[in-house]
């Protein structure tokens, strides 16, 4: 299983990640080198101590689905002749019809033209351009936690 890092399991938290998803934690306060623990440094939850604080270590599989059902972002990962890239959609509704599927949504985006060369680093990518543009869009936008691009 590969977790998100340190700073974007922070982020993730502030934006209202639930932190009893994940069995891993970070440890995410002061004082606990004194006690063998490192700040960042990742440990199962039971062996943590109660009063240590910490921050939920999840996996990028529940991170996407997280973003996917509760905040409506769609991240994609593209495998294409140069690598993998991330793709994010806003606001995708699917209208099924006899006849097949349509989507629709709200934004689309490729943010950067670039290529990773596992489906992880992709991912992690994808997940962090997310976030950021949820910092950025819940300022400027009321309702809408995306654009249109």
């Amino acid at each position: 299983m590969e977790y998100v890092d340190f700073d974007t399991a922070k982020k993730l938290r502030d934006k209202g990640f639930p932190q009893h998803w994940s069995d891993m934690a970070y440890i995410d306060g002061y004082g606990e080198e004194e006690e063998g623990y490192e700040v960042g440094g990742k440990y199962p939850i039971e062996f943590i101590s109660e009063h240590i604080p910490i921050v939920s270590a999840p996996t990028i599989a529940q991170v996407l689905k997280w973003l996917r059902e509760y905040k409506k972002i769609f991240v994609e990962i593209a495998l294409s002749p140069e690598g993998y890239r991330h793709i994010i959609y806003t606001g995708l509704y699917c209208m099924r019809t006899p006849a097949a599927h349509h989507f629709t949504f709200d934004g689309f985006y490729n943010p950067e033209d670039l290529n990773y060369m596992t489906y992880e680093q992709a991912a992690i990518a994808g997940i962090k351009y997310a976030l950021d543009k949820l910092t950025e869009d819940a300022q400027k936008t009321s309702g809408r936690l995306f654009k249109s691009f």
